[in-house]
Formats: C-alpha cells, sequence, structure tokens
C-alpha cells in the first residue's frame, strides 16, 4: 500500500504537473524568441521599403502587455519560459528517483 502512494504521487506529477511547466516555459521562450526575430525581420523590410510595397503590417510588435514596452515583455517571456523549464525537469528528475526507489523497494520490505 505504501508503494502505491508513491506511484500514485509520481502519476500525478507526470500527468499534471510535468507537462504544465514544460509545455508552457517552452512556449514563453519560443513566443519570444520569435517575437524577437520577427522585429528584426519588420525592422530590415521597413529599411528596406518593402514592407509597403508588400503591405506587410506586424502590428503585434507594437502591441505589449504589462505596459513595460515590447522590449521588456519579450525579456520577461524569455525569464519566465526558462524557469518554468527549469521547473519542469526537476519534477521529471524527482519522478524520476520515485519511480527508481520504488523499484528497489521488495515486497518483503513494505
Amino acid at each position: 500500500m505504501k508503494s502505491l502512494k508513491w506511484y500514485t504521487i509520481a502519476t500525478c506529477i507526470w500527468i499534471f504537473v510535468f507537462p504544465i511547466t514544460g509545455i508552457t516555459g517552452w512556449a514563453f521562450m519560443i513566443s519570444g524568441s520569435l517575437a524577437i526575430v520577427a522585429s528584426i525581420v519588420k525592422f530590415v523590410l521597413k529599411l528596406l521599403g518593402i514592407d509597403i510595397l508588400l503591405g506587410i503590417d506586424i502590428y503585434m510588435l507594437t502591441k505589449y502587455s504589462f505596459d513595460l514596452g515590447v522590449f521588456p515583455d519579450l525579456i520577461i517571456s524569455l525569464i519566465v519560459g526558462f524557469l518554468l523549464t527549469i521547473i519542469g525537469i526537476w519534477l521529471w528528475r524527482i519522478t524520476k528517483r520515485i519511480y527508481q526507489w520504488l523499484g528497489s523497494i521488495k515486497p518483503e520490505n513494505c
């Protein structure tokens, strides 16, 4: 019965917590990086005057969510993504150790 409790805890971490932190962390990091690349592309297109010819307008890059400006928002998204990824890796290691520990327990010791 003791090992069932630990299997349940490890399974809940794997099913709920780890994917949320891992996927959200990567989403934050990718969105921040994509926004930086898109702002560079926008600058180059504006510099060359191609944005007017092609009718390209990346309006979303001039919007910001925290009233800090666009660049600090990108830095915040990269930091949050990095922290969530670290938390996800940490949870993965914890569940891996729980499963290894459960595998080392012999039924007569329970």
